[in-house]
């Protein structure tokens, strides 16, 4: 408990400190503008006390407060706006001045109503400030006792006796009615500015935790997407293209396009389970395995039955990932392939249109150790096109939480079936652009083109 309390009178640092100095500004203002308020209020009252009868008002002469206050007002306006609000004595001068507005409007317009009384602490709670709390509490109690005595002294024509019985009348109102009430209303005050510093605090430390955690995130974000190749081989015989664009979480799609010898190219594409940086991580462990093995082991089955032994051992957060990999033999258009529960690849015959090819797919790598990888082989006709892409693809919803789907995507490979890798990427990404739009990515969405000619 004392931990907390001296939370109050530690002067605080870093962003909390900006965001309580940008709220001290903006409650300045409003304390000006109610100190406006309240004073024109005053002047009215003042202007019709001299049309309707005294008795009917109750009231008494009001010139001098009426300047007064329009003095003090006027000179505290000036300073805050010579200053733009920015002094931190300028929260004492406004507190003052509206503290005598407020008990002036309580003894002359609401007849002695005390319950106005609790408006300036309430205020100035909005600080969230014990210095301040305890100093808006104890003018308080001081200006509600000694303004209406002076006054009545002043205006009072026997003023030794009217200063006995005043100051008879006001200890006794002191310490029956108005001790125990400003006693609470302090109190309450207090804990009222500390909760809203305590909640200040909070929210400080939660933003400043978002603000490293989005950091790490970007720059999670930034290795993951410099991992993966910008460059493609160049050769007469095919073309290809690869793009990942990733969703606000950081996620693990993965592609890669590798020379095996002058005859042979490895083709990768991938998903990690999970989102973060975790599988961000892990998704560069499975590329960099994955091209060490392929450059090494001939056989694709063979390359991921390694690749799962390698990423299942110390696996602890039990995370996989589902990959397609081929071998594509440059001089014929063979391809030797392995699916481990990856998304079908597209594929485009010369003269046909895009169908997916769905040869049974194996497991997933990562989490069975003793899994068996079944490899299979297709060939690519000179003028074909291959398109593979992961799950990101068919499963970007848009507002209303539909499905891109398989059909759509079908549909925009063979409207764009005479563009070149990278004309199909991008008129793919468009498609899904159009059709998610008012939506947020929620999965990376990862593609790969090649054309063999």
């Amino acid at each position: 408990m004392k931990e907390k309390i001296k939370t109050l009178f530690v002067r605080p640092s870093g962003e909390l400190k900006q965001t309580l100095r940008e709220n001290e500004i903006k409650t300045n203002k409003l304390m000006l503008i109610l100190t406006a308020i309240i004073t024109g209020v005053i002047i009215v009252y003042w202007a019709l006390s001299h049309i309707i009868p005294k008795t009917l008002l109750n009231s008494s002469e009001l010139l001098g407060l009426v300047i007064y206050y329009l003095i003090s007002t006027g000179i505290v306006a000036l300073i805050c706006f010579v200053t733009k609000f920015k002094p931190r004595a300028i929260k004492y001068f406004l507190i003052i001045v509206f503290t005598d507005l407020i008990i002036s409007c309580s003894t002359q317009v609401m007849q002695e109503d005390r319950l106005i009384l609790v408006f300036p602490l309430i205020m100035c709670t909005r600080y969230y400030s014990m210095h301040f709390s305890l100093f808006s509490s104890l003018y308080l109690i001081f200006s509600s006792y000694w303004l209406p005595l002076i006054g009545s002294i002043v205006s009072s024509d026997d003023q030794s006796a009217i200063i006995i019985k005043m100051l008879t009348q006001y200890s006794t109102d002191i310490i029956i009615e108005m001790v125990p009430l400003y006693i609470f209303i302090t109190l309450l005050c207090v804990v009222l500015a500390y909760n809203g510093r305590s909640t200040l605090q909070r929210q400080s430390e939660i933003s400043q935790k978002m603000a490293r955690t989005q950091a790490d995130l970007d720059m999670a974000k930034s290795i993951q997407i410099s991992q993966l190749p910008a460059e493609f081989p160049v050769r007469d015989e095919f073309e290809v293209h690869a793009e990942m664009h990733p969703a606000k979480e950081v996620g693990g799609d993965l592609y890669d396009c590798f020379m095996i010898d002058d005859d042979h190219m490895g083709i990768v594409i991938g998903d990690v389970s999970g989102k973060g940086v975790p599988a961000s991580l892990f998704m560069m462990m499975t590329r960099k395995l994955l091209n060490h093995l392929g450059t090494s082991v001939p056989e694709p089955s063979e390359v991921i039955r390694q690749l799962n032994v390698q990423l299942e051992k110390g696996n602890e957060e039990n995370m996989f990932v589902t990959v397609w990999y081929g071998v594509l033999t440059i001089s014929t258009g063979e391809v030797k392939a392995v699916n481990a529960g990856h998304n079908f690849p597209v594929i485009k015959n010369p003269e046909g249109k895009f169908e997916k090819l769905k040869i049974k797919s194996g497991p997933f790598v990562g989490g069975l150790p003793k899994a068996k990888y079944r490899q299979y082989e297709f060939k690519l006709e000179k003028g074909s096109t291959m398109f593979i892409y992961t799950d990101g693809v068919e499963d970007a919803c848009n507002i209303k939480d539909e499905c891109f789907g398989s059909d759509r995507m079908i549909e925009t490979l063979n409207a764009n079936s005479e563009c070149n890798p990278k004309e199909l990427i991008s008129a793919m990404m468009q498609a899904l652009d159009d059709y998610s739009k008012g939506a947020e990515q929620f999965d990376d969405i990862t593609m790969l083109a090649l054309s063999y000619k």
